[in-house]
């Protein structure tokens, strides 16, 4: 991959990271704290649109799929670090959460992120072994 696609994949995931966290900081009280069946059917949603998104992009851009895993953890890093901020400071970044709800909030991202790069690594290792 080239520099700018480097520097794009990073971008799209703080811009991910900051979308989501945006949204489960409204929606959050709704998704984890309801119905079990509210929150399980929100967990593979969240997890399949998010790879959806991701393969989505990689093929916008050409990412040659040997290079998916290192797209998906380019992606994801963001988001992973920024959560330990937003996981570690609720009341700031989560304030409509309860402080009981961030552990389903982490589980929902643990989910999401093992999706997301376990995809990515399942597509760049079929291409390294078929070549």
């Amino acid at each position: 991959m080239k520099r700018p696609d480097l520097v794009l994949l990073l971008a799209v995931g703080v811009a991910f990271w900051i979308i989501g966290t945006i949204y489960f900081s409204l929606r959050g009280r709704t998704i984890l704290e309801g119905r079990p069946t509210v929150y399980r059917t929100a967990v593979l949603l969240t997890a399949a649109l998010s790879s959806m998104l991701c393969i989505i992009l990689f093929r916008f851009m050409n990412i040659p799929s040997a290079s998916w895993a290192t797209a998906m953890l380019l992606i994801a890093l963001p988001g992973m670090f920024g959560e330990v901020i937003a996981l570690t400071n609720p009341r700031i970044f989560l304030p409509r959460m309860q402080p009981a709800s961030a552990g389903r909030y982490a589980a929902l991202l643990f989910m999401t992120y093992a999706v997301a790069l376990a995809i990515g690594e399942f597509v760049s290792l079929s291409s390294t072994l078929r070549s």
